[in-house]
């Protein structure tokens, strides 16, 4: 058994236990074995360093990207916090996905697409247009 904890900069004698989450922050990531260390009445809150365009997700995912933007347009459609807007003018925006989402999502369209009529009831369920559901119902499961 590891518990994994983090030790901010700032003070090296503050141990923060983290559960089941393995981040990079501004904090020096550490494993020791067998021990517990307590809190010291600070709360802690993950920090996101780094995110993925959708652009980029849907390579990475081997996905078409509208079908990506389709699912995360609704962010009630993922975890809160794994669909970022990144604002790269006063009236333009980028959506860009955590790492959590990136695994979600994948997760999500790999059980999605098990059957056929399970492809084309997430389709249904996620997919808002009519028109791009119809052209991902086309495309067999993978």
């Amino acid at each position: 058994f590891q518990t994994q904890y983090l030790r901010p900069h700032r003070n090296p004698q503050s141990r923060y236990v983290v559960n089941d989450v393995a981040m990079t922050v501004s904090y020096e990531l550490s494993s020791i074995s067998g021990r517990r260390y307590q809190s010291d009445g600070y709360s802690l809150m993950a920090a996101i360093t780094h995110v993925r365009t959708l652009n980029y997700a849907a390579k990475m995912l081997g996905e078409d990207v509208e079908l990506l933007k389709a699912i995360v347009w609704n962010d009630d459609n993922l975890t809160y916090g794994s669909i970022i807007t990144v604002y790269t003018g006063p009236e333009e925006t980028i959506t860009a996905l955590t790492d959590d989402g990136v695994d979600e999502l994948s997760d999500m369209l790999r059980e999605a697409r098990r059957t056929t009529q399970t492809w084309h009831g997430f389709l249904d369920d996620f997919v808002d247009d009519p028109e791009l559901a119809t052209r991902f119902k086309a495309q067999p499961p993978r």
